[in-house]
């Protein structure tokens, strides 16, 4: 059985693209459309993640026709800033600067937004004010970080966070704890897991600078301020964000509005259904972008 992890007939053309936010520079990869071009994408990952986890999804749109740029966060990846500091103020510069370079790149061509976990939060809030896009998609949309944490994981969580900020506020590191997320979480597939392992997309510890805005932010406040169409994909099998979280998401959504469920894990893009994710992105930028 061909792996997940092996496009097949993919172009491997990929050209880098750098761009600032303030002082601060960042990655991303740019894949030009193969076949009659339909519009350009920008995709968002999710949190302490990178470019890394939409695995083949961006050669498998640019061979439908896209125009595809994923891009690191600052702080994530390739990108410079404060290792692992997010939130959805940053996030959303990010997603302007971004935009501002792929239609530069690509012009004369309608814009979409993908994002992934906490991406599809950071997407909703660059979809709730002015923005370039005429269509997005959000898969296994975090509504808010906290939330995925256990209750023992949330009370240290308070501790440490408040203590974080106490060390900020005097000009010291705000410190950092193991981010523990697993394989096992992410996939449904066993030979994923086998290959993933322990997944080197994923940074290996959090920043404990995020804690308000991890206690804060909330996709299902941004959504309802959405005002174009939007394709929710869900699992669920997803161990990492609770499904009934990424429909909480979904539901806030005004429309006009999809949902797409797959067999994979949170890991969409990497897991089993990877194709099937990827072939839903497409067929619904296709009907957007174009109407």
């Amino acid at each position: 059985m061909r792996s997940p992890y092996q496009p097949e007939n993919l172009s491997k053309r990929v050209e880098e693209a750098r761009f600032s936010v303030g002082a601060e520079r960042l990655h991303g990869e740019f894949h030009p459309a193969q076949a009659a071009r339909r519009g350009a994408l920008l995709l968002i990952h999710g949190f302490n993640s990178c470019t890394v986890e939409f695995h083949d999804a961006p050669q498998r749109l640019a061979a439908r026709g896209f125009d595809v740029l994923a891009i690191d966060l600052r702080g994530f990846g390739k990108s410079e800033g404060e290792r692992g500091l997010t939130n959805d103020r940053r996030a959303v510069e990010d997603i302007g600067a971004a935009a501002a370079w792929l239609a530069k790149r690509s012009p004369n061509v309608p814009l979409g937004i993908v994002g992934h976990s906490l991406g599809g939060l950071y997407t909703l809030a660059a979809l709730a004010q002015p923005h370039p896009f005429k269509a997005a998609a959000v898969a296994h949309p975090v509504d808010c970080m906290f939330d995925e944490l256990s209750p023992v994981k949330a009370a240290a969580y308070h501790v440490l966070g408040r203590r974080s900020e106490r060390r900020r506020a005097q000009g010291k590191s705000s410190g950092s704890v193991p981010y523990t997320t697993s394989s096992k979480e992410l996939f449904v597939s066993e030979e994923a897991r086998r290959e993933a392992k322990r997944p080197r997309f994923l940074m290996k510890r959090a920043n404990l600078a995020n804690y308000r805005d991890a206690v804060r932010m909330r996709a299902a406040e941004f959504a309802p301020k959405v005002r174009v169409p939007v394709l929710a994909i869900v699992s669920p099998h997803d161990r990492a964000v609770r499904p009934l979280h990424s429909m909480r998401v979904y539901q806030a959504l005004p429309g006009p509005k999809q949902l797409v469920e797959h067999r994979g894990g949170h890991s969409c893009f990497r897991d089993l259904d990877g194709p099937f994710v990827a072939q839903a992105l497409a067929d619904w930028f296709s009907a957007q972008l174009e109407a």
